[in-house]
């Protein structure tokens, strides 16, 4: 499974993309994928097919199949084989579809518990279901989407703010070659969300203006990174993940 980090490294290589010519499907997942990288894979005829999980879920509980990169690119797919997925509202009720709240996994795959830690393996479950600790929603045909992880979520003045969403306008803008979105100290709003964008090689940066046009036409006012700076590269551990805390103090250091 290759993490957008890895996607997006294998586009900047100067033998792209003639040295996938037999390359027809892969897997990506780890964090929501930009669209624009689906979508540049599947120009090139790859099929890019999604997975959700976890280690606790060893490691995947829903995916997408062949084609979906195309007609549905938001979805991590379906629940897999003997697997099953739900979401709840915080008070422990189901939630209707279409709306979010923590997403659940059940099924013969998941694993027993964390090795000699049985308060974190109580909490971690709700009977027979994994808690995974991410937002997410489900459709009517059982298409799972995956928003953020709890962990990450802004609260601002009270308003929930998903740093995925964020992200995604800005990556979908011409000359951003990826981002990401953390939470800063705010002494009015408590927390504002801040943005790190890394410009495409070769491309001049897009504007602060143009940045600012990509996210009032798609994101209420409240939403918007109150700082975006530029960096050369994103902080990421070994497994091609964004470390927030680094995250945090590049911007706070600028």
């Amino acid at each position: 499974v290759l993490v957008p980090a890895n996607l997006q490294a294998i586009m900047s290589q100067p033998n792209w993309p003639g040295a996938l010519t037999q390359l027809r499907m892969l897997t990506t997942g780890s964090m929501i994928v930009p669209l624009p990288l689906i979508k540049a894979y599947e120009d090139q005829g790859i099929s890019v097919v999604q997975v959700y999980g976890s280690t606790e879920t060893c490691p995947v509980a829903a995916y997408t199949t062949p084609g979906e990169g195309k007609t549905n690119p938001r979805s991590t797919g379906r629940a897999g084989c003997r697997s099953e997925v739900r979401i709840m509202r915080p008070d422990g009720a189901p939630a209707p579809i279409g709306e979010d709240g923590e997403i659940e996994v059940k099924g013969e795959h998941l694993m027993t518990g964390y090795w000699r830690r049985p308060e974190e393996t109580a909490a971690a479950f709700r009977g027979d279901w994994y808690r995974t600790g991410d937002i997410g929603a489900l459709d009517e045909a059982g298409n799972l989407y995956f928003r953020e992880r709890t962990k990450h979520m802004i609260i601002s003045g009270g308003e929930n703010i998903y740093p995925a969403e964020i992200e995604r306008v800005l990556a979908a803008v011409p000359g951003i070659a990826e981002c990401a979105v953390s939470a800063i100290p705010d002494a009015k709003w408590g927390e504002v969300p801040a943005a790190v964008l890394v410009p495409t090689s070769g491309q001049t940066a897009p504007s602060t203006d143009t940045l600012n046009a990509a996210l009032n036409a798609q994101l209420a006012r409240f939403k918007h990174p109150k700082t975006m700076i530029y960096a050369d590269a994103l902080p990421r551990n070994v497994m091609g993940k964004v470390v927030h805390d680094d995250l945090r103090a590049l911007i706070l250091g600028k």
